[in-house]
């Protein structure tokens, strides 16, 4: 009866999918850790008592076991009686394990007479021998070759023969056997590489340029824009013919690559897009609270509902509609979104952050600093707030989009002769040392650190990978302007060209657009000098409006972290830049002891900034008209340039023919611009312009 009674519940018991055993994993972890919150101290105290006993008993009893296993089944005296002890493993088994054998006569195979030889000649050895390192390497050869016992379930017998413990057996057989045979819809190498590049991608995730997150690995930090969800919806839709699930797409994910849960503090972010974000998320509180379903999840869905649809095979909405000249769209859209949820709680009061300008009295001056102001108003007024920041702000995204875009098309094919950039300070290294006295704290000493990450094509004959080189710089010099880019680029192209050997027709530098470095009169003027500075033309692009994270940040991260953790050991002390260059150098400047190798690091000490330039200073250039709005330059002369509103890397663009460019729909043709000066002289320069 008590069978019967077995079997019907055997039949109706219920299969758990993943989730439910999940869901009941997660409720037993609850229901234990409730109850360990309840024991009191003595209840506690017993149950570590316990675990303790258990886990000596445990240890004594393997190592008893293991004592006996050595002393009376060592391996045998001579190799006769070896040969016979496998024998006796192979043919003496229980009828249980004989129905698993498929071959009744193993040790008469040839392979099972070469592996015998082998055996036999491998004890010769081992009983020759009388270093421990020798008799050890033997052990573990002989036992990696016994590892086709293990399918005859004798792994126990083997061990106990040895005298080893099951699990050195598990994992020499493992270490000694070929590949495993991969399924047939397994995922390929070639599509898990192009799952880990994609998660590199400026686009999917930032680079963290605090030291601090940087570990012994020396690679550099990145976090994820968005959930790894909405990251897996967009890789599929970008790479249909990579077949990967949710699950092989996260396993893939690259160990620096961190999710979004793994950034407590998230800093150095795009002011227009914060703001944009708080009052959505204000927006989708009051929702929560009503019990409305009207909710928007990220400002991208909210500037697509005030655009018209995308044309088919388009990763971008109309140029028109982005910038508002559509007359069957526009931010009355987003109104006509929140209307049901506005009149619903029309007596609802929304509180929202957001960040602006606030003046100041410090020290008796009036001083002007961005912080978070709170503030309160109806659904309808927060609602009528957002859509008139999202007249500009599709623009703002599209830009941001369009550019990492293009860069990242251009650093996975760099064209022959081509050398690219990407270029910016990073924060300066605060010199700071292990047990410091009280009185140092208020007077450290700082190092600019200016990292640029080039890439080329390898110069190896018959190569045709790209070479990515760190070119980290370092200065005493504090000035962070537009002289210091000069140094740092002119030193950085002497190297490219005399060390490396890369031939330069044209150069590519991908910066941000801050105006005192790489976005204003005098950065342009050096921009046009390049064909007479460096024999070569230089074109200079840049990252969407406070959009300008990219490789180098990470770069520098990774340098300050390792001078960094030499300090915190104690045993170095860094207070000026010469003793960074000497540290940094030695803890991770790589040199060309290995020719195919496609990724080096140098660092560079930069003693002597010229910033007296009077032949290039801002009174012999004027400022061009409507620079925010420039995204690219590129030199044509001595004070002529040519600009554009976005970059543009297709086929057409890199061999110069604009006429047929296959972005033309969003990209403009360049525009020349002389930045000249009219005046022929400045008496307080005494420079003419005319010998330029």
């Amino acid at each position: 009866m008590m069978g019967v009674v077995t079997e019907e519940k055997s039949k109706t018991k219920k299969v758990l999918t993943r989730s439910e055993t999940e869901k009941q994993r997660e409720y037993w972890r609850r229901k234990q850790a409730e109850s360990r919150e309840r024991r009191s101290s003595q209840k506690h105290r017993r149950y570590k008592e316990k675990d303790r006993h258990y886990r000596q008993d445990k240890r004594n009893n393997t190592e008893s076991h293991l004592k006996r296993a050595q002393k009376k089944l060592n391996f045998p005296k001579d190799p006769e009686e070896f040969v016979n002890t496998v024998e006796y493993l192979v043919h003496n088994i229980t009828p249980r394990k004989r129905k698993i054998m498929k071959e009744k006569n193993l040790l008469n195979t040839p392979t099972s007479r070469k592996k015998l030889a082998f055996f036999e000649k491998s004890y010769e050895v081992l009983k020759n021998s009388n270093k421990k390192n020798n008799s050890h390497l033997v052990k573990q050869k002989i036992i990696r070759n016994l590892s086709f016992l293990k399918k005859y379930r004798l792994s126990t017998m083997l061990a106990r023969f040895l005298g080893v413990s099951d699990s050195y057996i598990s994992k020499q057989s493992i270490a000694g056997n070929k590949a495993k045979q991969l399924r047939r819809d397994a995922t390929s190498e070639q599509n898990k590489k192009v799952i880990q590049d994609y998660f590199q991608r400026c686009d999917v995730s930032t680079n963290l340029p605090t030291a601090k997150r940087v570990k012994k690995d020396n690679q550099e930090r990145r976090v994820l824009d968005r959930p790894l969800a909405e990251v897996y919806r967009q890789f599929k839709e970008d790479h249909v013919d990579v077949k990967a699930s949710f699950s092989t797409f996260v396993k893939n994910k690259p160990s620096n690559v961190q999710s979004t849960r793994k950034q407590p503090w998230f800093g150095c972010l795009c002011e227009s897009c914060a703001n944009v974000d708080l009052k959505l998320k204000a927006l989708a509180q009051v929702a929560a609270r009503s019990g409305s379903t009207i909710k928007v999840k990220d400002k991208y869905e909210a500037v697509a509902i005030t655009l018209c649809e995308k044309d088919e095979g388009s990763a971008f909405h109309k140029l028109q509609c982005i910038q508002r000249q559509c007359l069957h769209c526009g931010c009355d859209g987003i109104v006509r979104y929140y209307q049901p949820l506005a009149e619903q709680n029309c007596m609802a009061t929304v509180v929202y952050s957001k960040w602006e300008r606030v003046k100041k009295q410090y020290k008796g001056k009036e001083v002007t600093q961005i912080m978070p102001v709170s503030h309160t108003g109806s659904v309808t007024e927060v609602v009528l707030n957002l859509s008139e920041e999202l007249k500009t702000f599709a623009e703002h995204l599209f830009v941001a989009a369009w550019q990492q875009k293009q860069f990242l098309m251009l650093q996975k094919n760099v064209p022959k002769s081509w050398a690219i950039l990407n270029m910016d300070f990073a924060e300066n290294y605060t010199c700071v040392a292990q047990r410091e006295v009280q009185s140092a704290h208020w007077s450290h000493n700082q190092v600019t650190v200016h990292p640029t990450v080039a890439y080329y094509r390898c110069q190896e004959e018959g190569c045709e990978d790209i070479v990515t080189e760190h070119l980290i710089f370092v200065s005493d010099d504090k000035v962070h302007d537009a002289a210091a880019v000069q140094e740092f680029v002119k030193l950085a192209n002497q190297h490219l060209i005399q060390k490396r050997g890369v031939t330069i027709l044209k150069e590519i530098q991908l910066t941000d657009g801050c105006s005192a470095q790489y976005k204003s009169k005098v950065p342009f003027t050096d921009i046009s000098c390049s064909q007479a500075d460096f024999g070569f033309s230089i074109e200079r692009h840049f990252y969407g409006s406070r959009h300008g994270k990219g490789p180098s940040d990470g770069a520098g991260a990774v340098v300050k972290s390792a001078v960094r953790r030499a300090v915190m050991g104690g045993n170095v002390v860094v207070n000026d830049a010469n003793e960074f260059f000497e540290i940094a150098k030695q803890k991770l400047s790589k040199e060309d002891t290995d020719h195919n190798e496609h990724f080096k690091r140098t660092i560079f000490l930069v003693t002597d900034i010229n910033h007296d330039r009077p032949e290039r200073s801002d009174k012999c250039c004027k400022t061009l008209k409507g620079t925010r709005k420039v995204q690219a330059v590129q030199a044509v002369d001595k004070m002529i340039i040519n600009t554009r509103n976005l970059i543009c890397f297709c086929e057409f663009c890199i061999n110069g023919v604009e006429q047929t460019c296959v972005n033309s729909n969003y990209v403009h043709e360049w525009k020349v611009n002389d930045i000249k000066k009219l005046q022929k002289m400045f008496p307080e320069t005494e420079v003419e312009l005319d010998l330029l």
